[in-house]
């Protein structure tokens, strides 16, 4: 499904981290598979597309916390 060389780089990434479990490399699998694999011959971090898998999002940045402010941090006496 995901072919043996994007396993192996997942298997990669995993060890990079430090996460040596199934669980992790399924996710990253799957998440390249929606977001498009890597490309190896692109440097470290690039993706080729994904096909019908590839997705271009509303321009907002997903990883951010919009609005999100942090509480005080408690005082200990």
């Amino acid at each position: 499904m995901h072919g043996v060389d994007n396993v192996k780089n997942a298997i990669d990434k995993s060890i990079e981290v430090a996460k040596y479990d199934f669980n992790y490399i399924n996710g990253i699998l799957k998440n390249w598979r929606r977001e498009g694999y890597p490309n190896l011959n692109l440097k470290e971090g690039g993706h080729k597309s994904g096909g019908k898998f590839n997705r271009k999002g509303n321009g907002q940045n997903k990883n951010e916390f919009a609005g999100f402010k942090p509480k005080k941090p408690r005082v200990l006496t």
